[in-house]
């Protein structure tokens, strides 16, 4: 059970901020918004970090040997990597709607 949480919640992290970035940079190119892309960028700078910190860090400790059927801390970096995913979209997303142009 943990761990189709834990998947699920993994899963949510590493693929709901590429797709709202696949949303987000079209919408400020077509709008002529560029200077906003930094905004983008770092969102995309801080999701490599998270990446590495919530999801391959812990997956190449496992195949290392050193998990040996645990749970946590993977549950609360799954959490963590989701939560972050969702911080980062909604810090664009509020950038987004802003409209000091």
């Amino acid at each position: 059970m943990y761990g189709d949480i834990i998947d699920g919640l993994t899963l949510v992290g590493l693929l709901s901020f590429p797709a709202y970035s696949l949303y987000w940079v079209p919408y400020h190119l077509r709008r002529a918004r560029r200077r906003r892309l930094w905004v983008g960028l770092a969102a995309f700078l801080l999701w490599c970090v998270a990446t590495y910190l919530c999801f391959l860090r812990p997956m190449l400790q496992c195949m290392g040997g050193h998990c040996a059927g645990r749970v946590s801390p993977f549950l609360e970096l799954a959490l963590a990597y989701a939560g972050s995913s969702a911080a980062l979209i909604l810090l664009m997303h509020g950038n987004r709607a802003r409209r000091r142009d």
